[in-house]
């Protein structure tokens, strides 16, 4: 839409668009008004204007003359978010380590601390891991803490978001449940104004939306690890979390022959079926010769001694009994995609975890069943399967990133007048 008279203009189209010309530049590059006019599909004079009304708050910086075009030419003025408007802050607790990172508002990463986890600490550990690694980050960078916007804590379990409590954690599950975690932290981190809850699958999914041509789509974002998380995402807006959606997902039976139907721990259940312990069981059945081949992968593999791993990179690799072992996991895999697939039509599945840098055989797999699947023959067409190949340590920094610069940008008051 063209807007040739700002003063004419609704005041809630003048908000829309303040609000659409501060979402296209959170991405920290410079651009100018030419640019966002033809993006935006908004005329170069109201660009400017806006442009100019978030310089008076200090959220739009000039970076200077851009590069003039192919004819030559004046070089145009470029701007740019302000990478120092607040600084953002992001703890994840991981298997193996834990990590506390600063970034500045545009995304850049400018220090973190990295220690390794033990399984041993105790919450009282965390916390002070926790406050001790912010104080660090924010006095070896000489930042003011009232610079501080967000202080954004991930951990693997099932977090309740609103009121900032750790129901379960699958990562130190001997804390005990409903750790009031926020209220903690709060009370020893008084200088942070704003402390936030997340588990690593939002982390993940977050990441998902960076990608400008994914953000305007249906997207299921799953990880893999010993069951199956999962996030729904519309249009950029999460529109399942932690739900039952969830929970029957992983604990769907999946082979009635072996299901007593006394509890949901039954290895008929999904995350059963592709367990450690279950592929240790099929493994176990090869010949001596097969799984000495298959071991041989083993050192290789992303996380040593994951036999699960190694197992993908065999096939990957061409080994025709490891291929027969992802092809039973992709099978049982399947029957999961096809319940996401029918109930939600997503255009993207994108995965995490453990098949995501192994997953050449695991695909193809999964394509050909969708194939024989009478709604989905032309799945490729349809849906897009796509595999996060980024390292699950990156994709949950910068996911944490994006949710914080996220919530930054919904205050109203960013876009009222002064």
């Amino acid at each position: 839409m063209k807007i040739a008279n700002e003063k004419a203009m609704p005041r809630d189209l003048n908000i829309e668009n303040r609000k659409l010309i501060l979402d296209y530049m959170k991405d920290g590059l410079p651009h100018s008004v030419t640019e966002i006019s033809n993006t935006l599909n908004i005329s170069r004079q109201t660009v400017k204007k806006k442009l100019d009304f978030f310089g008076k708050k200090n959220l739009i910086v000039s970076c200077g003359k851009g590069n003039s075009t192919d004819s030559g030419g004046k070089r145009p003025e470029i701007f740019a978010i302000n990478p120092d408007i607040y600084f953002l802050c992001s703890f994840q607790i991981y298997n193996l380590v834990i990590c506390t990172a600063l970034f500045d508002f545009s995304g850049k990463c400018i220090d973190q601390c990295v220690i390794p986890h033990k399984e041993s600490y105790t919450l009282e550990d965390y916390v002070a891991i926790l406050v001790s690694g912010i104080r660090t980050l924010i006095s070896r960078n000489n930042i003011p803490p009232e610079s501080i916007y967000e202080f954004l804590v991930g951990n693997n379990g099932l977090v309740d978001t609103k009121e900032g409590i750790i129901k379960k954690t699958t990562t130190s599950p001997h804390w005990g449940e409903n750790i009031p975690l926020k209220k903690i932290l709060e009370s020893q981190l008084t200088e942070i104004p704003n402390i936030q809850m997340e588990n690593l699958i939002a982390l993940v999914s977050a990441h998902v939306l960076t990608n400008s041509k994914m953000a305007a789509s249906r997207i299921i974002v799953l990880y893999w690890g010993s069951g199956i998380s999962m996030r729904m995402i519309e249009q950029g807006h999460f529109s399942f979390t932690d739900s039952p959606v969830c929970g029957e997902i992983e604990n769907m039976v999946i082979d009635f022959s072996n299901y007593k139907g006394e509890h949901r721990e039954e290895k008929a259940i999904f995350r059963h079926m592709i367990s450690e312990e279950k592929i240790s069981q099929l493994f176990s059945q090869l010949p001596k010769e097969h799984k000495e081949n298959i071991l041989m992968f083993q050192n290789n593999s992303e996380i040593k001694n994951d036999l699960r791993l190694a197992i993908f990179q065999a096939a990957d690799s061409g080994n025709e009994q490891a291929i027969k072992l992802v092809e039973y996991m992709a099978d049982v895999f399947f029957a999961v995609l096809m319940n996401m697939v029918v109930c939600f039509d997503p255009q993207y599945i994108v995965f995490n975890g453990l098949p995501r840098q192994y997953h050449k055989c695991f695909e193809q797999r999964i394509y050909l069943n969708f194939q024989d699947f009478l709604y989905f023959q032309d799945v490729k067409q349809q849906m897009k399967l796509i595999f996060q190949l980024e390292d699950l340590f990156e994709i949950c920094l910068f996911g944490s990133h994006f949710l914080m610069q996220k919530h930054f940008l919904e205050h109203n008051t960013l876009y009222e007048d002064l």
